[in-house]
């Protein structure tokens, strides 16, 4: 055949491949394009329609080979650059998928869907401010681009700038209104906002839109709890159940449901039910030990608990982590983790590591470190430092983070008789001086504390002043202000209100001078306290402490599920709410109780 045929015979085929691609009948080109490559191997349109076909047939990385091929030879591809880029994003590439997308944009700066893509690119290598200049400026290029508005708003609400992502929500859903994603995503950011009932009528307009949507039915169950609608959530995660019968994150959610319930039994078998389903799921053992050790079953509690950095990194070292206690004369080096809170309460069990005969360092939160050493003095085998201090793990012979003390020491209940009590030591020159200006002949000192900052649970913890107004109208009382945070106007109002004055010490910062706070609350005759740093540190100087607690959502497993005292603190008393948000009861009866005693 002459070269002129030859020619024909290629531009046909050229053609007839297209029509292929422009029908959808990708399988058919594709044969062409194959065949087409053994005469014409270096044509940029074949190497990139076949990359592009090989892409949309899960064939990622044998696309983005032939279309790198005709991007060679024909660098202005633009179309082709694009793919190229998406296809490297589907590998995860995402600093050379921008470099295409970038490339593109030179040549077609106006293209809605380069901008698009690349801020996909941008989203994935964190670079969210420049992915977001990306998304307004594909929406400039195409004001219909539902899906530019889509992911701004994603990306907005990550910032938390919830308002501007609402209205980029909104835009989207003028534009295409039978999206359930979009309902989903605009619900979660009113979630975000607190504006529960918007963000309700979301969650089941996406169901509506989509009944097999199983992460409405999730988020609608979890919305459902912070309404206090329990029940409801209850059958609601069931519908998600139904959906995805194996997402054990579903079954987690309906443990949690029956935790509020305060149906345990329960709750540990659909615990046990996401094990055989994923025998590794992590969060699933996490949150089942918290349930085991508020049931006082430590030894099932403590081996699960191993597990609590699901959701975490773990700090990793190279000498080894401790695992038995027997060992002597070794530096052990313990650090902090969690909050405050935690490392106070783990912190009692340091009079059982100490009679080991061992060396240890011990890292803690900056702010208790003065605290420490003072209350500690008496022991010769340890130093305490900043968590903020660097380490040399050359000077050790095993790490430990300090939660796992009650792996050793605190395996049942027994071992509680002979736990420490006022193990922490304020200091008394400063208490003696705060006395003096605050005391008043009769009258009672009372410290008090009423939210947390907690950013899960801290809502569900917190109280306002004026829930507390039956305590606060008990007579002959001194109230001292314990709460880290500006409270000024809670206490100006409830001042004028009814003339209840709440004392603040000026010189202490409550929230950052914890060596200040403790000389603080040690000035006071007794405490009233909703879960937080106060209860901890009452707790560890045995201060007489009332504690206010939630009923079960937003209660640590520490303070146990149904007794009016604490293991880990005997001089504190709890009150707990019958039912999930309601403190009445529990506060009225506390004040009868402070009455009768302070009275």
């Amino acid at each position: 055949m002459s070269k002129i045929g030859i020619s024909s015979k290629i531009q046909r085929l050229l053609k007839e491949s297209r029509l292929y691609c422009q029908s959808g009948r990708l399988e058919e080109a594709k044969l062409i394009y194959q065949d087409l490559l053994k005469s014409i191997p270096f044509h940029p349109e074949v190497l990139g329609n076949l990359g592009t076909i090989e892409l949309k047939s899960g064939n990622t990385e044998l696309g983005v080979k032939l279309l790198k091929q005709s991007i060679s030879v024909d660098p202005t591809q633009c179309n082709f650059l694009m793919n190229l880029g998406n296809g490297l994003l589907d590998l995860v590439n995402p600093n050379e998928a921008f470099f295409y997308f970038e490339t593109a944009l030179k040549i077609n700066p106006y293209s809605s869907e380069l901008h698009y893509n690349s801020a996909r690119a941008l989203k994935l290598l964190n670079r969210n401010q420049d992915a977001i200049e990306a998304l307004k400026s594909s929406i400039q290029c195409n004001p219909k681009n539902y899906l530019a508005y889509m992911n701004l708003g994603f990306l907005l609400n990550e910032q938390g700038q919830f308002q501007e992502a609402i209205k980029n929500y909104n835009e989207a859903i003028e534009i295409d209104p039978n999206n359930f994603q979009l309902f989903y995503n605009r619900g979660i950011t009113f979630e975000n906002l607190k504006q529960y009932e918007e963000s309700l009528k979301d969650y089941n307009d996406s169901i509506r839109l989509n009944n097999n949507f199983g992460m409405a039915f999730f988020n609608k169950s979890g919305l459902l709890i912070k309404l206090k609608k329990i029940e409801e959530a209850l059958t609601v995660i069931d519908q998600a159940i139904v959906i995805s019968p194996n997402n054990a994150n579903y079954f987690i959610k309906k443990a949690f449901i029956y935790e509020g319930l305060n149906n345990y039994e329960f709750a540990l078998n659909i615990y046990d039910h996401v094990l055989r389903i994923d025998p590794n799921n992590s969060e699933a053992m996490t949150k089942q030990s918290y349930l085991q050790l508020s049931l006082l079953d430590f030894k099932s509690g403590w081996e699960l608990y191993k597990n609590r950095w699901w959701n975490l990194a773990k700090p990793q070292f190279s000498i080894p982590e401790l695992n038995d206690f027997t060992i002597t004369n070794k530096k052990i080096f313990i650090w902090s983790e969690q909050g405050i809170g935690d490392q106070i309460i783990y912190s009692s069990l340091f009079f059982d590591a100490f009679r080991t005969k061992n060396e240890f360092c011990i890292s803690l939160e900056p702010r208790l470190v003065d605290l420490y050493k003072r209350s500690f003095f008496w022991a010769q085998n340890v130093i305490f430092i900043s968590s903020e201090e660097k380490v040399e793990e050359s000077d050790y012979d095993f790490h430990l983070p300090i939660c796992n003390l009650g792996i050793f020491f605190r395996t049942s209940i027994k071992n509680f008789n002979s736990h420490p009590i006022a193990y922490l030591k304020s200091n008394n020159s400063q208490v003696s001086d705060l006395r003096k200006r605050i005391k008043k002949d009769n009258y009672k000192i009372c410290g008090i504390s009423w939210k947390s900052r907690n950013p899960i649970i801290g809502e569900e913890k917190s109280l306002s002043l004026n829930q507390l107004l039956p305590i606060l109208k008990l007579t002959n009382t001194i109230f001292i202000d314990l709460q880290y945070g500006d409270t000024s106007w809670e206490k100006k109002n409830i001042y004028d209100l009814f003339g209840i004055e709440i004392k603040s010490i000026s010189e202490i910062d409550n929230l950052n001078n914890l060596d200040g706070l403790t000389s603080l609350i040690d000035v006071c005759d007794f405490i009233v306290t909703i879960s937080n740093v106060t209860a901890h540190i009452a707790g560890g100087l045995n201060k007489k402490t009332y504690l206010l607690l939630p009923n079960s959502f937003g209660k640590l497993w520490y303070w146990g599920q149904s007794s009016d005292a604490s293991l880990w603190y005997p001089s504190v008393e709890i009150y707990r709410c019958p039912k999930s948000g309601l403190w009445d009861e529990a506060i009225e009866n506390l004040s009868e109780r402070l009455r009768k005693i302070y009275e």
